[in-house]
């Protein structure tokens, strides 16, 4: 077992392997991470990220399981997303599933608390068979555990943890072992058992062990390593003349290990350059074939050049007579729409006819109405003259009638001599009050009276001050109009702004007598 804390091995790994497509499956090691983007930048490999936000570009934001069957045919993989044995042991079985070979497999989170023990980031994710008791608050049994994730409250039981995940696997897998190699961060490399698997991973070891070593950086964790102990006896460091004496017998016994190895693996080459001969002579033959297969296709290709030349004659005429069944049929289409434009143009005239009739009789009930509104008025009207006749015959009334008329005149002369430069100014706030006053439903109406009231002969002025002695003296005068009064508060006051007032609750009837009665 090789103990490699805190160097860079991973990229020596993939380049004995010859890793071109790597999958990284829910990553947190950010030295793990490095090592692997630093080697797919320098061989120029690719790379596909699962679950991993702090990824921009390749990846994939979904759970690893959807993933990982929809997969095919890469070299490497580093599973690092949820340590339980549910999600390591089927992963492991989607991997073998969907690769014809194989490939290089890290599994990042065989470390403590996970190898006995179950951890789920979100344990609805797992079957209900496959998952443990399990819990959030810890320490329980006098196991202190605090990362935020759900762990199972018992450990070192079946299906239970990745280590176990993993020897399951490998149980039912006998192609399959674990690479003897000890990488920090709890990491286990799972590979296949093949000849060619052999001679990278011994060739990987002879490259570590010949590894540069700066002393200046060593840790405690690293000098117990194998490695660096046997690099340290180079330099003499033991003075035991003993000990390095069992130590250069422990060095040729290793030499005469690897020079077996090396014989072995020149029987091996050989074996594999024979093949290689053998796949040459075969080549030259797919060769002499495809040469033959080549002059036929030559052959093909001029017949089919004087097919396509045919057919290219016939989508000539065949486009010729599409085009004039398309003219024919443009011609039908545009006669068609022709006859449906009259159609329509006929059915809007009768439309256009019937809402004119309908409009017709909704204006005679209109005017029927109108007409008995008038005969009303008329005779109401009559009343009034013969009911003023009667008051004409009495002299006395006739004479306090120009009395009145005279006292409303003295009172308009004087209210229109005292109106001063400031409530010309101010008259423009007239319009302010009258918005203030009303309500947006009447605001429209009111500004129309307003304007109306202010050119209009029937609004007696004179009168309205007259009847009216609260408005007279108050700032009605003195800053705004009679008009605006009778607008904003004197409508409603039921006061009269004439001797004939039009007695009315409504304001638009009002509107409508006032511009008959500057007529």
């Amino acid at each position: 077992m090789f103990d490699y804390y805190k160097l860079d091995i991973i990229p020596i790994i993939l380049n004995r392997f010859k890793v071109k497509d790597i999958v990284l499956c829910g990553i947190s090691d950010k030295n793990t991470l490095n090592q692997v983007l630093n080697y797919c930048e320098t061989n120029s490999s690719t790379y596909i990220a699962i679950d991993l936000e702090q990824f921009a570009e390749n990846i994939i934001n979904d759970y690893p399981l959807n993933v990982l069957p929809q997969l095919h045919n890469f070299d490497a993989i580093f599973i690092g997303d949820d340590a339980n044995w549910y999600t390591v042991y089927t992963e492991l079985n989607y991997i073998k599933q969907n690769n014809e070979e194989f490939p290089l497999v890290f599994i990042c989170n065989n470390i403590f608390p996970f190898k006995r023990r179950d951890s789920y980031n979100n344990p609805k994710r797992i079957p209900d068979k496959y998952i443990n008791s399990y819990s959030k608050e810890f320490p329980y049994n006098n196991i202190s555990i605090v990362d935020g994730l759900y762990h199972a409250m018992d450990e070192n039981t079946a299906k239970n943890g990745v280590l176990t995940a993993i020897e399951d696997f490998l149980s039912e897998n006998k192609s399959i072992s674990l690479l003897d190699i000890k990488l920090s961060n709890g990491t286990t490399i799972l590979c296949p058992k093949n000849s060619i698997s052999q001679i990278r991973l011994n060739m990987l070891n002879e490259e570590i062990e010949g590894y540069n070593i700066d002393y200046d950086i060593l840790s405690e964790v690293m000098i117990e390593n194998r490695i660096l102990t046997n690099y340290l006896t180079k330099y003499d460091y033991l003075k035991d003349t003993g000990r390095l004496k069992d130590e250069i017998n422990q060095k040729d016994e290793k030499i005469n290990e690897y020079e077996y190895k090396i014989k072995l693996h020149s029987e091996e080459l050989n074996l594999i350059n024979s093949q290689i001969n053998n796949f040459d002579s075969k080549l030259d033959l797919k060769d002499s074939h495809i040469k033959q297969l080549e002059a036929k296709l030559m052959n093909s290709d001029t017949e089919l050049n004087n097919v396509n030349l045919q057919l290219q004659n016939m989508n000539n005429q065949l486009k010729n007579t599409i085009e004039q069944k398309n003219k024919s049929e443009s011609d039908l289409k545009y006669k068609l729409k022709v006859a449906n434009d009259t159609l329509k143009e006929n059915k809007n005239q009768i439309d256009y006819k019937n809402n004119n009739i309908h409009i017709k009789q909704k204006e005679i009930i209109a005017k029927e109405k109108e007409l008995s509104e008038i005969k009303s008025t008329l005779n109401t009207l009559k009343d009034g003259f013969n009911t003023q006749l009667a008051k004409l015959d009495n002299k006395e009334y006739c004479i306090s009638c120009y009395q009145e008329e005279i006292s409303n005149n003295r009172l308009e002369i004087q209210y229109l001599k005292k109106e001063s430069i400031l409530k010309k100014v101010l008259n423009p706030l007239s319009y302010a009050y009258l918005f203030f006053k009303s309500s947006p439903r009447e605001l429209s109406l009111n500004l129309k009276l307003y304007k109306l009231l202010k050119s209009s002969k029937c609004f007696d002025l004179g009168y309205y001050l007259n009847y009216n002695e609260d408005i007279r003296d108050s700032k009605w005068c003195k800053y705004f109009s009679p008009e605006l009064h009778y607008v904003c508060h004197g409508f409603n006051e039921k006061r009269a702004f004439n001797k004939k007032y039009f007695n009315t609750e409504s304001k638009k009837e009002l509107l409508e007598y006032i511009k008959k009665c500057n007529y």
